[in-house]
């Protein structure tokens, strides 16, 4: 929830010092948690929501125009538990995850349903299925949840596995195959399988997005990252041209306007984490490496969730936590031709006018 400035400082101040300090007793894996720390959060909000009175609760955000395909793969996981949804391309499997996690914990989400609450999902309920990603631990992690019984309202998911290895990918087969022997069976956490992998398979529940409706999936989770309890004022801008030398660079500086910091970074295959910029104010430059291509989605699933979520974490267990109130802009400079490329293909989520096209004479092209 957002809350109005004249309380902020005092509610988060009641809430460290009275449930945050009080479990230093705790091992330091569990304390530094962010789920952990959000139950507590609720906990404190229940207990205390007579204090603090004046506050605001989120927006609900508008899902009209695809409530009936949302309500769709909400019954599929509601009667199977889980479900297989295909996309045109890779790389827009990312617009999927939150309109379907707003609208899984809407408890009264149904067909006539025309706004959620913005829920952004759990960090430990996304497995990127990429060959870096220690794919088989974290499916290993998942099946230890059924026997557990844990999460059961929770969906997770799992993203783009075209992008594994063949064992890795026979191995999700052959749990998808055991699911199916039990589908139904409320024991088993709700999985969304996404990619772009057709499935002609017709023991599967599945369902099939096209383009058209991936539009608004991009909408949708701009609307979600904006309007969640996240608070995410950051801007987000991705420059194209129809061909390369039409001057992208310099509309990127042009743009971010002479008063303003602007930090560079080049993202290509040697790049294997997200670079820190929490401890910055400026604004940054991001070039994306024309061999960083499709089926190379390491520094994108860290994005996805940096902005998404607030935060990311490294594999050597370090974290990196942006101020959202920073309101830095992240330029995204991309060597593809404008030609053949849809701002609903890029794996984040760009507001259309926020999608720059950059014409031969250094101007915006008009498409």
């Amino acid at each position: 929830m957002t809350f109005k400035s004249d309380v902020m400082d005092n509610f988060l101040g009641d809430f460290t010092k009275k449930f945050l300090e009080n479990q230093r007793n705790i091992e330091p894996f569990k304390y530094y948690d962010f789920y952990r720390i959000g139950l507590l959060f609720l906990e404190f909000c229940t207990s205390e929501k007579k204090a603090y009175s004046n506050y605001t609760p989120l927006n609900k955000v508008d899902i009209s125009n695809i409530s009936s395909i949302l309500f769709d793969i909400i019954q599929l996981l509601k009667t199977n538990r889980f479900v297989l949804i295909s996309t045109p391309s890779p790389s827009q499997c990312y617009h999927l995850i939150s309109p379907i996690q707003s609208a899984n914990d809407d408890q009264s989400f149904n067909k006539e349903t025309k706004d959620v609450f913005p829920i952004p999902p759990r960090i430990d309920d996304i497995i990127f299925a990429t060959r870096s990603s220690n794919f088989m631990s974290q499916l290993d992690r998942l099946q230890k949840l059924e026997i557990k019984n844990d999460d059961m309202d929770s969906v997770h998911f799992i993203v783009h596995p075209e992008n594994l290895e063949e064992e890795e990918f026979s191995n999700l087969r052959s749990y998808l195959n055991s699911r199916l022997e039990h589908k139904g069976e409320k024991k088993y956490p709700k999985l969304c399988v996404i990619s772009s992998i057709q499935s002609h398979d017709p023991k599967y529940p599945k369902k099939d997005i096209n383009q058209e409706d991936i539009k608004k999936f991009k909408d949708l989770t701009i609307s979600i990252r904006e309007q969640s309890y996240i608070d995410n004022q950051h801007k987000y801008k991705l420059y194209v041209s129809p061909q390369s030398g039409c001057g992208k660079t310099r509309k990127i500086i042009e743009d971010n306007g002479k008063n303003n910091t602007l930090v560079n970074h080049f993202i290509d295959l040697t790049v294997k984490s997200i670079p820190r910029f929490e401890d910055n104010k400026n604004n940054i430059h991001i070039t994306i490496s024309e061999d960083l291509n499709s089926n190379n989605f390491d520094f994108f699933d860290q994005f996805y969730i940096l902005s998404q979520l607030g935060y990311i974490f490294y594999p050597n267990g370090s974290s990196m936590l942006v101020d959202p109130s920073n309101s830095s802009t992240f330029y995204f400079e991309i060597p593809i031709s404008s030609k053949k490329f849809k701002v609903e293909n890029f794996p984040i989520a760009i507001k259309n006018e926020d999608y720059i096209n950059v014409s031969p004479n250094g101007k915006n092209n008009e498409d």
